[in-house]
């Protein structure tokens, strides 16, 4: 009987979470719509923002792993200032619906090729990809090396550093916490712990800061994130070499990494990071490599000055046709 009792209450429980949880999703909806475009691909639609002048080069931000485009909204907003430049979120991810099969690299690469050209934003292209991103803009740059003009890669990993037996057993146990941590998303347990203790980010605007944190609790954010780690388990061993996505020519690229470490049991990632970021910068001859030093992996939040500036450069390079400056930002150093 006792049992029962408590089999009983488990169930209201996690009833009543999963009630409460999808009460406030309906509420997040109707108070943060997606701001930009909602962008037909043929049977799903992404959720493209646009911003900033007509000007060309356009400047395109890829996200992390499960991440939406908000998490980029400051930068984007500064970007906007001097260039036009366009942030999404990948299939199943923030305001865009869910893929049609399991997504990969190059079918995200394939859908921001077609993004751009459904919604009609001129290339030439300068690519900012950040964590898992980084990926995807090195394999839409070797698919359409005539739509890019320069590459801005953000902490982004790199096949030999990340492909290693330890690295890849530490992201399958990763993917499993992730799938705990879905569920309980799923049952309103980190919408309830946001309602007790807010987060306080004084750095962002407090619209952006609650979109965040709306889309932070959300089960989506922490599925997303399964599914992109899951997507690059499945990657053909050919695609797991150095360089698979292939050589940048003299295409302008900045790599940026972090200069405080992966803490935890992210350690085992850290050990083989600093090199894979060497390795990224080897890709073009036309290349930089920066440490942002106050920044961890979220360097657009940490370290906005330094990924702005490096935008700026590359740019300007793309423009002009000159080299980029041998001269580093002052908030980061050069290796």
């Amino acid at each position: 009987m006792i049992t029962l009792i408590v089999l009983a209450s488990i169930a209201v429980l996690i009833g009543a979470g999963w009630w409460y949880e999808k009460r406030g999703e309906l509420a997040d909806a109707a108070r943060f719509p997606p701001p930009g475009r909602l962008v037909d691909l043929g049977g799903r639609r992404l959720h493209l923002l646009h911003k900033g002048p007509s000007r060309r080069p356009t400047v395109v931000i890829e996200q992390g792993a499960g991440c939406p485009s908000l998490f980029w909204w400051p930068i984007v907003d500064r970007i906007a200032e001097f260039a036009s430049v366009c942030a999404y979120d990948r299939a199943g991810i923030g305001s865009s619906d869910a893929p049609l099969r399991p997504h990969s690299p190059q079918r995200s690469a394939d859908d921001l090729h077609a993004l751009l050209a459904r919604a009609g934003v001129p290339g030439p292209y300068v690519l900012v990809g950040h964590s898992y991103g980084g990926l995807v803009v090195r394999t839409f740059a070797r698919d359409h090396r005539e739509d890019v003009a320069g590459l801005v890669l953000v902490d982004t990993l790199e096949e030999h550093a990340f492909f290693r037996p330890d690295v890849l057993k530490f992201y399958s146990r990763f993917c499993l916490l992730l799938r705990l941590l879905t569920f309980a998303a799923h049952v309103g347990v980190f919408r309830l712990f946001g309602k007790l203790s807010p987060a306080d980010e004084p750095k962002l605007p407090p619209d952006v800061q609650a979109r965040m944190a709306a889309a932070a609790q959300s089960p989506g954010f922490f599925h997303g994130m399964r599914v992109d780690f899951e997507a690059l388990s499945r990657l053909d061993p050919l695609q797991r070499e150095p360089g698979a996505p292939g050589s940048l020519g003299d295409l302008p690229l900045i790599v940026i990494t972090h200069g405080q470490p992966f803490p935890g049991g992210l350690a085992v990632v850290e050990r083989s990071w600093g090199a894979g970021q060497q390795r990224l910068a080897k890709l073009s001859s036309d290349s930089e490599l920066i440490v942002a030093t106050d920044a961890n992996h979220m360097i657009q939040l940490d370290s906005p000055d330094v990924v702005l500036d490096a935008v700026r450069r590359v740019l300007e390079a793309a423009t002009t046709g000159k080299p980029l400056h041998a001269a580093a930002p002052k908030a980061a150093r050069a290796l």
